[in-house]
């Protein structure tokens, strides 16, 4: 008989002599409910979930979302574990090797703080597993750490699917094991460094904070592109920890370069956009042998993800990465840019460095939007369709809202709460910690519509 079924019959049959059984928790049904609707194929399970969970409110459909990774049993031993991660030939993923470490006296029945750990160029997830659990120190044995080998970099240049490798890790990994979402925390040494500031750029929504040691945000394009992608960390804590030796002379212009100098103007242009990020230069040390000071790494790994904010800003260039908070870019208007290069020809008076800023926002798609009060007002650029998200902490569902995309108004009304949705989007996303009862889909033209 399927799981759900029993339940909700358990309780109808007493046997001769017994007294009759007490029922079933209500919260515990809907908690199993909830399993049943996100991991079964079955179509009349799911549709039983849906109905038992529609005679829920919403706030009880939520904490049963948020709750049922706590009954989810798994392996409590370290292991290695392969994961299919998409390429661009279909039905051909890449097989990734990923070591996990499981923490201490873990029995699957509380979610638990994950830690990617990208090595760097050379070195292998076995490696990098002991070099992050030796840094943690006895923290480590309250994390999943979870360290991949031969992973692809993430630069701004890649293809969607090599950017996205870490973010398809960490998906992977919230399927597999009971993780606090937020609380997930990548940490890379060199390039795994670069990988890890380039996520809390591009991926910032999966992310509470990141640890990039001897790397950087390497955009690859010079300092003008970074100005233009930086303000996108506006909600992801960064500590980065470099070497001040780790830096040499540019051939062709005899200038300082390397890591400690992007750093270093990282953290001027940081400071003046008001951004999340710490950077600490270690005097005297090169690239390698950069240990993160026990007291801030400690503290930015208690750190959680930030609240939803009702702002939200982000440049991107491929639809995986277009996420900000409640607002996404689901479609293109017209082909991402793909191009390694920008070739810039300065107008009258504009500088070079100013061309190549306009030509980087013209290239990169954007999504931007302010919820005050009642109303909300976005703004885009490159896109052909797009989503809201909402709930009752960033609306009253209650009452009517106005939705405007570029100027017009494309939404007035009350929204419709949905239970379908909510569970929906957590599927999608394998989301539990944010759950959104109301989705919007906004195209190019007309009236928003609800799904």
């Amino acid at each position: 008989m399927p799981t759900l079924l029993m339940i909700i019959l358990t309780g109808l049959v007493i046997a001769p002599g017994d007294q009759e059984p007490k029922p079933p928790d209500e919260n515990a049904k809907r908690i199993e409910a909830v399993r049943t609707y996100l991991q079964t194929d079955d179509s009349t399970e799911r549709r039983l979930a849906l109905k038992l969970l529609s005679e829920a409110t919403h706030t009880q459909v939520a904490e049963a979302l948020a709750n049922w990774r706590n009954t989810c049993k798994v392996e409590d031993k370290n292991q290695t574990i392969t994961i299919d991660i998409p390429t661009e030939k279909r039905n051909a993923p890449k097989k990734l090797t990923v070591e996990i470490k499981i923490p201490d006296k873990y029995g699957g029945t509380t979610t638990s703080p994950l830690l990617i750990a990208l090595h760097g160029q050379g070195g292998n997830g076995k490696q990098f597993i002991r070099a992050a659990s030796a840094l943690l120190g006895e923290h480590a044995k309250e994390f999943i750490i979870a360290a991949p080998t031969d992973y692809n970099g993430m630069w701004l240049g890649a293809s969607e699917t090599e950017s996205a490798e870490p973010v398809a890790i960490i998906d992977a990994l919230k399927r597999r094991y009971p993780i606090d979402t937020d609380r997930i925390y990548v940490l890379g040494y060199s390039l795994g460094g670069h990988a890890s500031f380039m996520l809390a750029t591009l991926y910032k929504d999966s992310i509470a904070a990141v640890v990039p040691l001897s790397g950087t945000c390497a955009i690859q394009m010079g300092a003008e592109c970074l100005d233009v992608l930086l303000p996108n960390i506006h909600s992801t804590q960064v500590l980065a920890v470099y070497g001040a030796d780790d830096q040499s002379e540019d051939p062709a212009t005899h200038q300082p370069a390397g890591i400690a100098v992007w750093n270093r103007y990282i953290k001027q242009q940081a400071t003046k956009l008001n951004l999340p990020i710490t950077m600490i230069e270690l005097p005297g040390v090169g690239h390698g042998g950069v240990i993160p000071p026990h007291k801030e790494l400690e503290e930015i790994l208690s750190t959680k993800r930030a609240p939803l904010s009702k702002t939200a800003s982000h440049r991107f260039r491929y639809t995986s990465q277009a996420r900000d908070g409640w607002l996404r870019q689901t479609q293109f208007a017209g082909q991402p840019w793909t191009s390694q290069q920008l070739i810039v020809s300065p107008a009258n008076g504009e500088t070079i460095a100013e061309a190549m800023a306009a030509m980087l926002k013209e290239k990169l798609g954007y999504i931007g939007g302010t919820i005050d009060g009642q109303t909300i007002n976005i703004e885009t650029h490159l896109c052909n369709r797009i989503e809201v998200l909402l709930n009752d902490n960033l609306v009253d569902l209650d009452q009517p809202i106005k939705i405007l995309v570029d100027g017009t108004i494309r939404f007035e009304g009350v929204a419709k709460r949905s239970i379908k949705t909510m569970l929906d989007i957590a599927q999608e996303d394998w989301e539990f910690q944010r759950v959104f009862p109301v989705r919007f889909q906004i195209g190019r033209k007309g009236k928003a519509i609800q799904r």
